[in-house]
């Protein structure tokens, strides 16, 4: 497969993603609690709040879940705003990048078989799982995202050497 086919297949998934991700999201919106985060989403949120108005980033005690998440939120918050929705436009965007990265994974455990590359990311986009987390305040499509891409340097580090 050239390049150019292998970029209009990963536009392709992509796509397929983003979609399904912001039909979700337009569906989620409607939902009494799409602007008032709850359980673990209230957690990670006010933790990132009082990073932002001055807070340590590394509490001194230890916290009752991973600060990786509160993080990404002071990030993202920092960059756009403190904007639930774009927060979420973010993880939708993330959560689709994830697609591709599971196609690109599997281009490179199966090199001479395009089609199942193209059948993993399509399978990825409409996992209904994946698009529903992404919908949410919770650390779970940026650990899916990391995941990922550690597993595809890692592919390429045991290839190349570097």
């Amino acid at each position: 497969m050239d390049s150019r086919q292998e970029i209009k297949s990963m536009a392709v998934v992509f796509a397929m993603a983003l979609a399904v991700r912001l039909a979700c999201l337009w569906q989620y919106q409607h939902s009494p609690t799409f602007y008032l985060p709850v359980g673990d989403s209230i957690t990670y949120f006010m933790q990132a709040m009082r990073i932002l108005e001055g807070g340590k980033w590394f509490p001194d005690a230890v916290p009752f879940q991973s600060p990786l998440y509160s993080w990404f939120l002071v990030v993202v918050f920092k960059i756009f705003g403190v904007h639930l929705f774009t927060l979420l436009l973010v993880q939708i965007v993330m959560g689709s990048a994830s697609c591709v990265l599971i196609y690109s994974l599997a281009r490179k455990v199966r090199p001479s078989e395009p089609h199942v590359a193209l059948w993993a990311g399509s399978l990825a986009a409409f996992y209904g799982v994946l698009a529903f987390f992404d919908c949410e305040i919770l650390m779970t499509s940026l650990v899916v995202f990391l995941i990922l891409l550690f597993m595809l340097m890692l592919l390429r580090w045991l290839d190349t050497g570097r």
